[in-house]
């Protein structure tokens, strides 16, 4: 039903571009037919995507026509921003002359010959912001180094560092190798643990299993957690926490672990994703429980798919909360559109006495665009930050 809304979404913009871009152009009246015709085709992609993947499953160009589909409907997005913001600074100058009184001085011929190469620069530079965004989304994830200051942190932690990666996103257009590079990655940095804070895919466990394969090489001195996020539920939660824990990965289902250095106990804790409970009767999140019977606790962690879990988890004693999900807004408008929702959108964030760190994600869901907002792998090194 999501890609049914998100045609809906599209043909909306078509219209606008016809209205606005390709029927006051000059081209002949055959070609702006088939420039409406492909406006039109390119906004009904996702419903038609969708109807062939729940209707024909083993279709032969399943991943191709994701590609096409997530390709069009990155391009719709840039070009019809590019378009409202020609049509912002038209609306600007015809305002200004307005009051001011003047005339535009260009004779009928010239201004719809301007009109014509503002139409090519809007088309072309929507290509190029697309063509950069598929090369940024596509690239190698950029190792994010973070400090935390933990109050009274013990000594045996000062330094504990923790690998995360978040929104790997694994799916129609993100297959094993580029989970290789990513493993490949993660364990070049030798953190002393491995956090996988949710959305690890995009479909089925019989679709997937094979390109998910490179995470069981996953390795840290102290383990690899994993929780889970929205996106597992959409395919089936209880089979990939299934596979997960087959890697050898540690699934903390509102559960937690302690480790111990010497006399010292950092509790690694672990909530499932806020939405779980509408898809799994006992996967509501409930940190309260994921806490239970801990016993002493020097300093705690807790892995949530969803930023927002920290209004409940800074209830808690928690000193920092790992998250991902907004994957940074990805592209723009995302970025406005996940501040205005999700309001912690990257990066980290003091929330009462709890941190909270956001991570942009080191794949991405959707169109394979990331524009000023890179994937990462987010380094967290612990440190002890003494109180008086």
């Amino acid at each position: 039903m999501f890609y049914y809304w998100v045609s809906t979404g599209l043909f909306v913009g078509a219209v606008y571009l016809c209205v606005r871009m390709v029927w006051p152009s000059r081209m002949p009246l055959l070609w702006k037919l088939c420039c409406v015709g492909l406006l039109v085709f390119l906004a009904s992609l996702p419903a038609l995507v969708t109807h062939l993947q729940w209707h024909y499953s083993t279709f032969f160009y399943h991943d191709t026509f994701y590609w096409i589909m997530y390709g069009a409907l990155g391009y719709m997005t840039m070009l019809t921003l590019a378009q409202a913001l020609r049509d912002t600074a038209v609306l600007a100058r015809a305002t200004h002359r307005r009051c001011t009184g003047k005339a535009c001085a260009l004779p009928p011929p010239r201004r719809a010959f301007f009109y014509d190469m503002a139409n090519l620069g809007v088309v072309g530079s929507s290509l190029l912001l697309t063509g950069c965004g598929v090369a940024q989304a596509k690239g190698r994830p950029e190792v994010v180094e973070v400090d935390v200051p933990i109050a009274n942190l013990p000594k045996e932690f000062d330094g504990f560092t923790i690998a995360q990666l978040t929104d790997i996103h694994i799916g129609p257009t993100i297959k094993r190798r580029q989970c290789l590079d990513v493993v490949r990655q993660c364990n070049d940095l030798g953190a002393d643990m491995i956090a996988v804070t949710g959305d690890v895919v995009d479909g089925h466990v019989h679709a997937l299993e094979s390109d998910l394969e490179p995470l069981a090489e996953l390795s840290a001195k102290y383990g690899v957690y994993f929780v889970t996020g929205n996106h597992e539920y959409y395919s089936g939660a209880a089979h990939w926490v299934h596979l997960m824990q087959t890697m050898g990965h540690r699934t903390l289902q509102n559960e937690h672990e302690m480790l111990v250095r010497g006399d010292a106990r950092l509790c690694i804790a672990g909530v499932h994703d806020v939405q779980g409970g509408w898809y799994l009767e006992n996967h509501w999140t409930k940190p309260d429980k994921a806490l239970e019977h801990t016993g002493r606790r020097d300093a705690t962690i807790m892995l949530a798919h969803h930023p927002s879990s920290i209004h409940e988890v800074c209830q808690y004693n928690v000193d920092l909360q790992l998250s991902g999900h907004t994957h940074g807004g990805q592209y723009f408008p995302g970025n406005l559109l996940a501040r205005f929702t999700q309001g912690y959108v990257a990066g980290l964030y003091r929330h009462q006495g709890s941190w909270l760190y956001v991570s942009r994600g080191t794949g991405y869901w959707g169109p394979p665009i990331r524009l000023g907002v890179p994937p990462e792998m987010t380094l967290i090194t612990l440190r002890r930050a003494t109180v008086a």
